[in-house]
């Protein structure tokens, strides 16, 4: 899935038909930390993924790797932060199943909306 703003969602209504199968909705608050929720939607992905696929297998890994150091407000460089929004990519393009293909999506899109509040960049 992806992240949706409610600033951006407030006139879209939602019902069960909305949602593919499989599919959720997660609402946090104001109060909530990004980086955590990020971290339980990657620890689920690295838990769920089969490893028969290179993409999914190492880009689930490295993905958490990236939150756990966000987690302890470690500094990246925009480089850095590259890298790892082009591994989403790349695994949303590779991956062999569905679970690979958007295990980096709430990922990427977390960090499209909130970056200046998840991310410490080093100048």
């Amino acid at each position: 899935g992806r992240i949706a703003c409610a600033e951006k969602c407030l006139e879209r209504n939602l019902s069960f038909e909305d949602l593919p199968p499989g599919g959720s909705i997660i609402v946090l608050g104001k109060q909530r930390n990004l980086v955590s929720a990020l971290r339980s939607v990657m620890d689920f992905f690295v838990e769920e993924s089969c490893g028969q696929c290179v993409p999914c297998r190492e880009g689930c890994y490295r993905l958490l790797h990236f939150v756990e150091k966000m987690e302890k407000g470690e500094k990246v460089t925009r480089k850095e932060l590259n890298r790892y929004l082009e591994l989403g990519t790349t695994m949303q393009n590779s991956s062999k199943c569905g679970l690979g293909q958007s295990a980096s999506n709430v990922f990427v899109s977390m960090l499209d909306y909130f970056e200046e509040k998840m991310v410490k960049i080093q100048n």
